[in-house]
């Protein structure tokens, strides 16, 4: 059966990074959306309150979508925390690459890469990179945008139940992709917070993957390829520091 989520979406983060425009836009259109209204003004248990004021880890697993745009590179920390938590990642980063999927190798391969497709959402930046709210008040700056469909959240919010299932479906394999142990080893049942300091090895997906991969890179089998994607790509990025919001 499907996670009890009782809140649509969930996004929390500092204006820091490359794309501070997106996420100034995020966090204050999100401030006035009914899902950030339900997590933190509508809980009257003081229990349930105090369980999830703050707690970033406990927030992802309450919501179904959690949008993640770019920081300081491409990438964001909370695109894997999303994934471990069950959440559906909304990437809002045009140069961001998913490893170990199709995405971020095209050469031949024994890995069994997975489709981002499957288990994220990209939308792209520029669409959401406006604030659309007027402080605290929530009004919207335009008489043509309804309260309650205001930017990301308003398109997050016509996704059908369908494609959600499917979604999460394509979550649980991600999940193992991205663990560098077993979830269903006895390592998250008997508590062990350090285990490489107990001496026990990684057994997860991305510990295969990434053993595998080398093999490969060993053996030179996949050097022709770099040669090529090199020659490919240097032309049309002289300057690997930069990328797009």
């Amino acid at each position: 059966t499907d996670p009890i989520r009782p809140i649509s979406q969930f996004y929390q983060a500092g204006d820091h990074g490359v794309c501070r425009a997106l996420r100034k836009a995020l966090r204050q259109n999100y401030q006035c959306a009914p899902s950030y209204t339900a997590l933190f003004q509508n809980f009257t248990n003081s229990t349930i309150q105090f369980a999830t004021q703050g707690h970033y880890a406990v927030h992802m697993h309450l919501a179904t979508f959690c949008p993640c745009p770019a920081g300081d590179t491409p990438s964001a920390k909370r695109m894997f925390d999303a994934i471990q938590a069950g959440c559906i990642p909304v990437v809002l980063s045009q140069d961001y690459v998913w490893p170990l999927t199709q995405e971020f190798y095209h050469g031949p391969t024994t890995v069994p890469f997975g489709n981002p497709q499957d288990f994220a959402l990209r939308v792209p930046a520029q669409k959401y990179s406006k604030v659309l709210v007027q402080g605290k008040g929530c009004q919207p700056i335009s008489s043509e945008i309804p309260k309650n469909a205001l930017g990301l959240q308003g398109y997050l919010n016509t996704i059908p139940y369908t494609e959600i299932q499917r979604l999460r479906q394509g979550l649980a394999k991600a999940r193992e992709m991205y663990s560098w142990y077993d979830h269903d080893s006895l390592l998250f049942w008997k508590n062990v917070t350090n285990p490489l300091r107990e001496r026990i090895l990684p057994t997860g997906g991305t510990a295969r993957y990434v053993v595998q991969m080398l093999e490969e890179r060993a053996s030179g089998a996949l050097w022709p390829a770099c040669q090529e994607e090199l020659q490919r790509l240097s032309p049309h990025y002289p300057n690997a520091t930069q990328f797009q919001c």
